[in-house]
């Protein structure tokens, strides 16, 4: 703000020169970046906090349970996308506007895949190689690999759906969902009373414990000094 101030001041001074607004246009960009960084952040960690959930959990666990399957899967897609994309730009490149690059190419296709392609402009290059090579392309790309990609998933949800979350998730997410209640004034009087009762409860117990505690402390110590008394004066014990 004060850089911006900085240009701002001569330009109202001199309105007839020309002032810069490069740096206070670089600034903007850097506090768009660092903000845009840190939502990105706090949305991970809101997903880490999802966790708790039963079907989160279980989500989670499927996709770390399929992750060797799929960076598999994903480097073998990967080669046979970059051999149309080499492809396409070879037969068409000569011809068609988007195919005239590697980049272009592979945008060309991945907009295939999605279903927005000119079908007419390819039949016109080549009437055999064109539909030839659209067709194999959706075929193989579109349907085989993407039903393998579905299956490994598939296989992986069939896999974990006898998993069982931990107990303590359940009962860290009863005690978020009760917190977040109480904050807004959602909690019932019943469970509030609940509350308390299980409190005071608690606290009588801590106290017996305590006491209890004490009382084997303090038989202990008189235990020692008449075993101390006995060893002393080498006395029978009853």
């Amino acid at each position: 703000m004060m850089q911006f101030l900085s240009f701002l001041t001569p330009f109202l001074i001199e309105s007839s020169k020309y002032i810069s607004f490069d740096i206070a246009s670089f600034w903007n960009q850097v506090f768009v970046w660092t903000v845009a960084t840190v939502a990105f952040i706090n949305i991970l960690k809101f997903l880490r906090l999802l966790r708790f959930n039963p079907l989160m959990s279980v989500l989670m666990t499927s996709l770390r349970h399929m992750l060797p399957e799929v960076a598999g899967f994903a480097v073998y897609f990967t080669f046979l996308f970059l051999s149309f994309v080499q492809l396409g730009h070879l037969v068409f490149g000569l011809k068609i506007q988007e195919y005239s690059t590697i980049v272009a190419s592979g945008k060309s296709l991945f907009l295939c895949s999605l279903g927005s392609f000119n079908f007419d402009e390819i039949l016109s290059t080549s009437r055999i190689i064109g539909p030839l090579f659209l067709y194999a392309y959706l075929c193989i790309v579109f349907i085989i690999i993407t039903n393998i990609l579905v299956a490994i998933i598939n296989d992986a949800l069939v896999v974990m759906r006898g998993f069982t979350p931990p107990p303590e998730h359940r009962e860290i997410l009863d005690e978020l969902w009760r917190r977040l209640a109480n904050f807004l004034g959602l909690a019932n009087t019943a469970s509030q009373e609940d509350d308390m009762l299980a409190s005071e409860k608690l606290n009588d117990r801590l106290t017996r414990l305590d006491l209890l505690t004490r009382a084997m402390k303090e038989r202990q110590v008189a235990e020692n000094v008449m075993r101390s008394y006995y060893q002393a004066f080498e006395l029978p014990r009853k």
